[in-house]
């Protein structure tokens, strides 16, 4: 029963689990992206070209996109666009 609670409390992340898996792979090295640190909420996705360089530790989930923090405003999730530069993310 708390598994199934944990699952319905994160379902947000397996509607976006199939272009969180796609964002990860196509930026990211294969030894980061397999741990999928880039959680993304309601992604749409224009123009993927460019980098994601992330420097230091890696963990699941250590950056999530489109999450809503405030309960006052709508959330429509995330647009990424990248036209071919380097995002640098550092730390953790």
């Amino acid at each position: 029963m708390r598994k199934l609670k944990k699952i319905w409390k994160n379902r947000w992340i397996l509607r976006s689990i199939f272009k969180t898996i796609y964002f990860n792979f196509h930026y990211l090295p294969f030894n980061q992206a397999i741990k999928l640190p880039i959680l993304l909420y309601k992604p749409k996705l224009l123009k993927c070209k460019g980098k994601i360089i992330i420097e230091g530790p890696v963990r699941f989930g250590m950056i999530r996109l489109g999450t809503y923090n405030v309960s006052l405003y709508p959330n429509n999730g995330i647009v990424y666009e990248n036209h071919g530069g380097k995002i640098y993310l550092q730390g953790g």
